[in-house]
């Protein structure tokens, strides 16, 4: 199956509080940050806090441009785990993706995968991989407002 994942993507980097009081770190694409955001307050209860703009950038780009990332920010292990799923009857392949730290993306995989029937799963219709990667987020700077991500009204 063809890649259509990019090199680097942008992300929201934020702190999760469910209803434990138990804090995780999410790694959201920018574009669905405020979806996310909506569902996960109002579906589940949970809150979230920090959401901090960050760039993932894949493995390879990062070695290739080592010096650079190294002087943009902080630095953080944050994998991509992809799953492509090839529908025969519309012929069609649906990509879902998730950012995770890279020491939680076994877990993440396990859990994407039980949502897939093992006929599936174990066919050749199915792709699931992790692409190893960094997040970084740029040194924290005076901010006047936070990030605008779409049509938003900031006073």
């Amino acid at each position: 199956m063809d890649n259509p994942c990019k090199e680097t993507e942008k992300l929201i980097r934020c702190d999760l509080i469910n209803r434990y009081n138990e804090i995780t770190s999410r790694y959201i694409e920018f574009e669905n940050f405020r979806l996310w955001e909506y569902l996960v307050e109002h579906k589940h209860g949970a809150k979230i806090s920090n959401p901090t703009i960050c760039l993932w950038v894949n493995a390879e780009e990062f070695e290739n441009n080592e010096q650079v990332y190294a002087r943009s920010g902080d630095i953080e292990h944050v994998s991509r785990v992809v799953v492509d799923l090839f529908d025969e009857i519309y012929s069609i392949t649906n990509t879902v993706i998730r950012y995770t730290r890279s020491a939680e993306s076994e877990a993440l995989k396990k859990i994407l995968c039980s949502h897939i029937p093992d006929s599936v799963l174990n066919s050749n219709n199915c792709d699931v991989r992790i692409e190893k990667g960094y997040a970084i987020t740029q040194f924290m700077h005076r901010q006047q407002r936070p990030v605008m991500m779409g049509l938003e009204a900031f006073e």
